[in-house]
């Protein structure tokens, strides 16, 4: 009757209305899409807080209980596959909870495990029945109680053996998407490692074959508990400790009795079968992403839309869903800011006005309700004043008229990858192309830059040339140990402050002390939990953003500055064909800090700061404090006449902004003056702002001086010829973006007709001429050009035979420069800006 009480007042039904419960309970605990739920119920906080992390790294959803009364309601609550009592817990013991809950209808299938250190524990309840499932005798170890949860889910005829972390959402998005394909990768691996042992067994290679399968077992051991294959884990890390030992002792002409390796394999496929996933197939043997899952682990965003022609609309939406946007569109503005107010989105693009037009006030309505999403603008013709507007009223990008919709989500995919370079760059290196993928796929998600390497062998090269604020590296790999990496890191003077963070499947507190001690930041322990990575992550690069911002960071206005200024505007200008620099300088500020005091000049340079940052938003510009009393920028794709505008719009706001001149009396307060130049990609970013600050005479005020720059013997038009049409396609829109006139052709006849019988007003274009063209290759075309317009052309070889003779016959034969193929296009950028610069110091 007491027991009755209980459950009543936990609040599962009476047995008369379990009915129908009972179909839901079973209908649930077959649902094979869901983790495995376990409810654990101790009375001992350390103990139930150690059972529910090894669980929950195992890949459990485990709910915890300190009572056998609390364990009783919460299991009415969640219905789990599940359930682990210990025995001596105060008021409601584990047999008399067991009772209680095998008395229910709803939940007396729902198998017990019962704990307890007592030898002599009673094998039947009070009423003289049996009441729990399974006991294990303490103390345990976690892989013994890991493989008996293991087998009391495979036994459950209701439940299938299937774990999986459902965390915040993140494995449905993106481990159990990629789950079937680990199945079949890991289907593979068994089936590779069967062949192996064959070959170990005939004494082939017998160390190198016997360490191949070692490695094999320690990435199944590191991997598959994140997808969800509770079980494999355990079966794979004691069949690589025995591989293990013999490695180390094993005499080379001695028979291996190999029967136990050969059984683990064998669990491995049969808890592989009995797991049964579901269909959503992703990666592929080799580890590789393909289809819809990539798009859907690389999700661009979610973007919105404002435009009233539906067939722009659906352009754009048919471009975005392949690039892997989720856009939503709408015709009303109102329609528009509602949709903001419930949803949050990365990117809004409002557009649709006349040429003659740009309407900013639905900007800034639009800017207040989703102040983090970038905005692109569309309309207008492109005039000055249009574009200051925009600035203005807070657009990250302004796109004049209405652009084709491939355009506009170029554009996207632009502000996406700016904002992910702010997250960070992150470099993972690991020879398990699974968790790479896996890795790969959360950091992404988090909004991170991410460059991927499966092997140590690369990794000087490419932090040389990646640069990442990050580095997580596994230890076990084929070609070098993570922790002797660590070291090298840790002694190269260039790389001796990068965050580190080991990622393994090692887990003895000794290993931990070594990586450690080897010079790692931080640990984490395979199986990944998304969460923990996550976590993990954005802390350290948090932390790398705080100690660069103490260091780098103006306390005042906010700004960069120093050298962190210098660099971050080199790399933004990159390969623009235009850009300005500007120096806002505040005069007579001494006076004013003797007049008004610090506080009274830091809030005149904050309001200088701030009319800057509210004219010069877009995500390329780079605004910084460069002196104690000059706040700079630079403005990568503008011209000069643009950024005077800009400028003018501020310089009239700070001419009414009271920090400036506390008093009231115009003498009293601080004047700013600006200039504004050109920028050239031969200057440094250092010498184009003392430019601009020493463009006036000596002596001569001027509230902003603008200088247009020389008229360069720098020509913009280059004339492109190479048959290969996707790739004449992609080489056009990336030298039109960076500023050039391109003109192409797919053939050198073709080619030669028009260059030989082109009018040339004293600049020499740029010809970037591929070799192997049909018909006429491309020396030939070459040599024609050379005999009929001797030196009226720059010209550069594209060839995918990048050898030292094809290299030495284009020079002789006239050529200015040689790329080989496969191009990159920031190197191709770099190249031609130099050639044109070179052609300017010639004919200066």
């Amino acid at each position: 009757m007491a027991h009755g009480l209980l459950v009543q007042r936990c609040g599962s039904p009476p047995p008369a209305a379990c009915s129908s419960g009972r179909v839901a309970v079973v209908e649930q605990r077959n649902d094979k899409s869901r983790p495995a739920k376990l409810v654990v119920a101790d009375d001992d906080p350390s103990i139930r807080q150690l059972i529910g992390t090894i669980l929950k790294r195992e890949g459990y959803e485990v709910c915890l209980a300190a009572s056998g009364a609390e364990a009783i309601a919460m299991v009415h609550e969640v219905l789990p596959d599940l359930v682990i009592l210990d025995y001596m817990m105060p008021d409601l013991d584990g047999a008399r909870a067991s009772a209680v809950l095998k008395a229910a209808e709803l939940t007396r299938d729902i198998p017990i495990l019962l704990l307890s250190a007592m030898d002599d524990l009673p094998d039947s309840s009070q009423e003289g029945e049996v009441c729990w499932d399974h006991r294990a005798a303490k103390p345990f170890t976690p892989t013994q109680l890991k493989a008996k949860i293991a087998e009391i889910l495979l036994a459950s005829p209701e439940r299938p053996l299937r774990a999986g972390r459902q965390h915040a959402g993140t494995t449905s998005d993106i481990a159990r998407p990629m789950r079937d394909g680990y199945a079949e990768a890991l289907r593979n691996t068994v089936a590779e490692m069967e062949v192996e042992l064959n070959q170990a067994h005939e004494g082939r290679a017998r160390t190198s074959v016997l360490e191949s399968v070692r490695r094999r077992f320690h990435q199944i051991r590191g991997s598959v508990a994140t997808f969800g294959f509770p079980g494999i884990g355990d079966v794979a890390a004691e069949a690589e400790s025995v591989v293990r030992e013999w490695l180390g002792g094993v005499d080379a002409g001695a028979d291996l009795d190999l029967d136990h390796i050969r059984a683990a394999l064998t669990r491995i496929a049969e808890l592989l079968r009995i797991c049964d996933p579901p269909s959503s197939i992703v990666l592929s043997a080799q580890g590789g992403r393909a289809g819809r899952s990539e798009r859907a682990a690389n999700a661009a965003g979610r973007a919105l839309l404002l435009h009233s022609d539906g067939k722009f609309v659906d352009a754009v939406a048919d471009v975005a869903a392949r690039c892997g946007y989720e856009l939503e569109s709408f015709s009303s503005p109102l329609a528009t800011l509602e949709r903001l107010r419930a949803q949050r989105f990365e990117i809004v693009t409002i557009g649709g006005q006349p040429a003659q037009q740009v309407d900013c006030e639905w900007v800034r309505f639009i800017r207040r309700e989703s102040a983090d999403a970038a905005v692109v603008l569309l309309g207008g013709d492109g005039a000055t004043e249009h574009r200051v507007t925009a600035a203005q009223a807070g657009v990250d990008r302004y796109i004049a008229g209405t652009p084709e919709a491939c355009e506009l989500v170029r554009e996207w995919e632009d502000l996406s990858a700016a904002v992910a370079t702010r997250v960070g760059r992150v470099m993972v290196v690991d020879d398990d192309p699974v968790v790479l993928a896996f890795v790969e796929a959360n950091l992404r998600r988090l909004g991170c830059e991410v460059v991927c390497l499966d092997d140590a062998v690369g990794v000087f090269e490419s932090l040389e040339r990646t640069r990442p604020d990050l580095l997580l590296l596994d230890v076990d790999m084929p070609s070098a140990n993570g922790l002797e990496v660590t070291r090298a890191i840790r002694a190269s003077e260039q790389w001796v402050s990068l965050p580190i963070v080991i990622q393994t499947a090692h887990t003895s507190p000794e290993y931990r002390l070594r990586a450690f001690e080897s010079g790692a930041d931080d640990f984490i322990t395979k199986p990944i939990l998304e969460e923990e990575l996550s976590a993990r992550v954005l802390g350290r690069l948090e932390r790398e953003r705080v100690k660069h911002d103490l260091v780098h960071r103006d306390p005042v206005t906010d700004l960069i500055c120093g050298q962190r200024f210098a660099d971050t505007a080199t790399a933004a200008f990159g390969g623009a064909r235009t850009a300005a620099a500007a120096t806002l300088e505040i005069r007579g500020l001494e006076r004013f800090v003797a007049r008004f005091g610090p506080a009274a000049a830091d809030a005149a340079m904050r309001a200088v700061a701030e009319t800057a940052r509210s004219s010069f938003r877009s995500n390329r510009d780079v605004l910084g404090r460069v002196a104690p009393h000059v706040v700079a920028l630079v403005a990568p794709g503008i011209s000069v006449d643009e950024a005077a505008a800009r400028i003018e719009v501020c310089l009239r706001q700070l001419e009414r902004d009271e920090r400036l001149c506390p008093s009231g009396s115009p003498s009293d307060g601080v004047e700013v003056e600006a200039a504004v130049v050109a920028m050239s990609a031969r200057d440094s970013v250092e010498d184009t702002l003392g430019r601009a600050l020493g463009s006036g005479r000596a002596g001569e005020r001027c509230r902003m001086r603008v200088e247009q720059g020389d008229a360069v013997a720098e020509s913009n038009r280059v004339y492109l010829v190479e048959d290969d049409a996707s790739l004449r396609e992609l080489l056009g829109f990336a030298l039109e973006n960076a500023g050039y006139r391109v003109t192409a052709f797919a053939g050198g006849h073709e080619a030669l007709r028009a260059l030989t019988r082109l009018e040339i007003d004293g600049e020499k274009p740029l010809v970037l001429l591929d070799v192997d063209l049909p018909g006429v290759d491309g020396f030939r075309v070459l040599e024609e050009l050379v005999l009929e317009r001797p030196g009226a052309f720059r010209v550069v070889m594209l060839t995918a035979n990048d050898g030292p003779q094809e290299r030495a016959r284009a020079l002789r034969a006239g050529a200015t420069d040689f790329i080989a193929k496969p191009l990159r296009v920031p190197e191709l950028l770099s190249k031609i800006s130099r050639i044109g610069l070179q052609q300017a110091e010639s004919a200066a």
